[in-house]
């Protein structure tokens, strides 16, 4: 195996958040919903370097939610096929 990889919805720091969210009336995280939401738009040989790039600069941050999501792991962790 290539190692471990993390997502995460925003930066390490004092200054960095991750927002709570109503999307389409129902709650959420900000990260989780465009995190799905970029998962179900890439196609099924997709990275989780592919990923993370659809969701940031893809989605966020936003005016709405100014979080920038991280992606920590080995280089080839993120060669990684999504969920194989």
């Amino acid at each position: 195996m290539a190692g471990d990889l993390l997502l995460a919805g925003c930066k390490e720091g004092p200054n960095n958040f991750s927002y709570d969210a109503r999307i389409g009336g129902r709650p959420c995280g900000a990260f989780t919903y465009y995190a799905l939401k970029a998962l179900k738009a890439l196609p099924a040989s997709a990275t989780y370097a592919d990923w993370h790039a659809k969701i940031n600069p893809g989605y966020l941050p936003s005016a709405s939610y100014p979080q920038s999501p991280q992606i920590f792991g080995s280089a080839d962790a993120r060669k990684r096929k999504i969920l194989s």
